[in-house]
């Protein structure tokens, strides 16, 4: 089994990349991740940033950090790099989620959007990958379903045929932007010495 720091303080996000993993003998273990400024441009610019701070503290293991969030079309691909801080940390994703179908209701255009993932994987010598994935869709004109989190009710998929906050866990995983670009990091995994 190879061991992997992930770039989280969040042990769900560890269980979860772990279920993903194990299978392929990759464990990701979680570390006390120090606070860091996402002050980068790009999913990929932040995902590094992440990813650098945690190699720090990585005890000479490599690191995989993700950074993701939603990109509308009608208003130029935001909210972007700031989806989970879209409009005020104060709101919750919900009051965010109607907020943001007001804007693309405003726009009278198309509701096209994308969910997008950059996984980043840095070696203990500095070499690092990024790895993208990202799933099509729509912003709905209400809020649809309870399931997922953050801005799953707002999100047609165009491959599930219904809202991410409509699918199953199961479902939402087999064509989610994060599994996507997951996929690519444990092929390359496969195929590549790490240590």
């Amino acid at each position: 089994m190879i061991d992997i720091v992930l770039a989280t303080s969040n042990k769900g996000k560890v269980k979860e990349f772990n279920e993903m993993a194990n299978k392929h003998g990759i464990n990701f273990v979680s570390i006390k991740m120090p606070d860091v400024d996402e002050n980068g441009s790009t999913f990929e610019e932040n995902s590094l940033i992440k990813a650098k701070e945690a190699l720090k503290v990585s005890n000479g293991l490599a690191v995989v950090s993700d950074d993701s969030g939603l990109c509308i079309d009608c208003l130029d691909g935001k909210p972007g790099i700031h989806t989970a801080r879209f409009r005020n940390d104060l709101l919750t994703y919900e009051e965010r989620g109607k907020a943001l179908i007001e804007l693309v209701n405003e726009k009278n255009t198309t509701r096209d959007a994308k969910f997008v993932c950059v996984i980043t994987l840095i070696k203990p010598d500095g070499t690092y990958y990024h790895f993208s994935g990202e799933t099509k869709g729509q912003i709905t004109r209400e809020c649809m379903g309870k399931n997922g989190h953050g801005y799953d009710p707002i999100f047609f998929s165009s491959d599930l045929h219904m809202t991410f906050g409509l699918a199953s866990l199961q479902e939402k995983d087999r064509v989610s932007h994060r599994k996507r670009a997951f996929d690519k990091l444990i092929k390359w995994l496969t195929e590549n010495e790490l240590y």
